[in-house]
């Protein structure tokens, strides 16, 4: 995470005064927080804040930066935002701090983040590169001040291995959404103790061949403005795996499909990671331009028009 100018007090680990417990934690660790429940162990709590007077940017390296107002900016965004968590008893926030380490060039530093619980002025510690002052934007303002709800060019989300196991949602957009109507024999025994929430993955397109085939775009004029569909998911680890491994049988991934991780946005305006099942470019074969005339630009797969007929032989989505 930078900062445009050396505002952030400087100090060294282990020297933070012992009364500050709060970590700041904005852009790719914010990613991190999302899916890591050992992570998730060392909170007490968490919740939104923001750096007073200072815009979020995703810098060109695709990196989290702060900076100062600017002429125009203030009228184009909101202030940057990120996470505020509190460290429990068991930890050293210091130790939590370093969970989020990305480079070795980055280091520990004292912030003031206004919570958005209290609204009150908190220190917090953050890891940061100090970044020097510029004259231009280096990178894209995120107007909404909210990395994780930023307009993404490319949304699949890079998952460690071992993170993989704590995602919970799948994000079903076609035959497997439970208020689809196609007649698909999997439907419903896929969404038999599940619960779902009407979602929306952004940067992704939506085509019909037969059957509803989410492409990861290879340019940023092939994404519409997202797909609509459902974050489904359960609370019991082992019935998840199930379905999950389910899921892999009925889109034939990963020969067929392949399974991914996007963000998908709920009805309620929470950002979870789902796996997702697309195909890329180089699947699809043949006249890529007649293939692109078979896109739903509503992104809604229950919107796709009457002419369609569904095939109950076929296995796949």
């Amino acid at each position: 995470m930078f900062f445009s100018t050396p505002s952030p007090s400087r100090a060294d680990d282990n020297t933070f005064p012992p009364s500050v417990r709060s970590v700041f934690v904005a852009g790719w660790g914010e990613e991190q927080f999302a899916v890591s429940r050992r992570i998730h162990r060392f909170v007490e709590s968490s919740s939104r804040a923001h750096v007073p007077n200072k815009y979020l940017f995703e810098s060109l390296r695709g990196e989290a930066m702060f900076m100062q107002q600017s002429p125009g900016v203030e009228q184009a965004a909101e202030i940057g935002s990120g996470i505020l968590l509190k460290a429990n008893d068991a930890v050293d926030p210091v130790v939590l701090a370093r969970e989020f380490t990305q480079s070795v060039n980055e280091r520990l530093v004292l912030v003031k983040v206004v919570s958005g619980d209290t609204h009150e002025e908190v220190d917090a510690i953050s890891l940061v590169k100090l970044f020097p002052r510029v004259s231009t934007v280096p990178g894209n303002l995120i107007s909404g001040g909210n990395w994780l709800q930023r307009p993404l060019p490319f949304p699949l989300v890079n998952v460690a291995a071992e993170e993989m196991s704590n995602i919970r949602h799948i994000f079903a957009y076609g035959t497997l959404r439970h208020d689809d109507t196609s007649g698909a024999s999997w439907t419903r025994p896929f969404n038999e103790d599940m619960e779902s929430e009407s979602a929306v993955v952004r940067g992704v397109s939506l085509y019909l061949q037969t059957y509803p085939i989410v492409l990861i775009p290879r340019h940023e004029e092939h994404a519409n403005q997202g797909v609509v569909g459902c974050a489904v998911t359960c609370h019991n680890d082992e019935l998840f795996s199930q379905k999950l491994a389910l899921t892999d049988k009925i889109e034939g991934s990963p020969s067929l499909y392949r399974r991914g991780v996007v963000r998908a946005e709920t009805q309620t305006g929470k950002i979870v990671l789902a796996f997702i099942y697309y195909r890329g470019f180089q699947q699809i074969g043949g006249d890529e331009f007649r293939f692109m005339r078979s896109r739903i630009d509503s992104g809604n797969f229950l919107r796709r028009g009457a002419a369609f007929e569904f095939f109950t032989t076929n296995t796949n989505q």
